[in-house]
């Protein structure tokens, strides 16, 4: 379930560029701090970034301002690159293009940047004649971080113009089926098949009373939580047939899984077992 969970997260645009936007910010905060014990104004090269607090804050400014138009070009590349994937490759390719994590990463670099550098400007004084000290550190990396910006455009518009080709869609398919078919396969040898088939329950051969667990929703078997199934089977001496598969759709009410007793089985047990069944509105590479 945690597998699936993460899986989930990673296919969301918000979830990697918040993570490093926030990591930035908490960059910049500890930075600053860093600047307030840290005397680096002697420093070779130091004098460069000396140019007092109004010549800071319109430094900030305008590669605050740089970067966030710069993020609005980067998502509307990555809007167009989506909707000529989806119209040429269908819409079922899209679920490739956001399970991506460098486009991620390069949107998260940008807004990152852009906050790291509002935060900032919140702490330079606004008085042009202030005597504040102006924090070295903190500008010298708010540079970098405009510099890496601009190195991650030009990667992106790069990127995105070799992704959606249609031999690197095919290749990028095709390494994540191979990936998915040795997560899901089992490394099982002749002797491990032979003791499986031994152990295994036939009710043809014991006889027991039966009851059929209903679906408490529709959509599409995502997961099949097979461990925690055994688990409770175990702990009610109870024998369980599957019903369905992961990438079944599932209709309310349906039949999903048929449970062989000895002793009345509980509501309560019910929901448990059908917990164990995740239900969801699309497939995913684990159905």
């Amino acid at each position: 379930m945690l597998k699936l969970f993460w899986e989930k997260l990673l296919i969301t645009i918000w979830f990697v560029p918040a993570i490093i936007a926030t990591g930035l910010v908490m960059t910049a905060i500890g930075l600053l701090s860093l600047d307030r014990y840290v005397d680096v104004h002697n420093w070779p090269g130091a004098d460069v970034l000396q140019i007092g607090t109004s010549g800071t804050r319109q430094l900030l400014a305008v590669t605050a301002s740089a970067i966030i138009s710069v993020t609005g070009v980067v998502f509307s590349i990555s809007v167009v690159a989506l909707t000529l994937a989806a119209n040429q490759f269908g819409s079922k390719i899209l679920y490739n293009f956001l399970r991506d994590t460098k486009t991620k990463i390069v949107l998260g670099l940008l807004v990152g940047s852009f906050l790291y550098g509002l935060a900032l400007l919140s702490f330079i004084d606004t008085h042009a004649t202030s005597s504040q000290q102006i924090p070295i550190i903190s500008v010298a990396v708010n540079l970098l971080l405009t510099v890496l910006s601009i190195i991650g455009l030009i990667y992106f518009i790069h990127y995105i113009s070799t992704t959606i080709q249609a031999d690197q869609i095919i290749s990028l398919i095709g390494e994540e089926l191979n990936e998915a078919i040795e997560e899901s396969l089992l490394d099982l040898d002749e002797q491990c098949m032979a003791d499986f088939l031994k152990q295994r329950w036939d009710i043809a051969v014991h006889a027991m009373p039966s009851e059929t667990v209903m679906a408490a929703g529709s959509g599409y078997v995502e997961f099949v939580d097979v461990d925690k199934l055994n688990k409770i089977a175990e702990s009610e001496n109870q024998h369980l047939e599957l019903l369905l598969r992961p990438g079944d759709f599932v209709i309310e009410h349906s039949p999903i899984l048929r449970i062989y007793y000895d002793e009345e089985i509980s509501e309560a047990c019910n929901d448990k077992l059908r917990l164990c069944i995740s239900l969801g509105r699309k497939r995913t590479p684990f159905s």
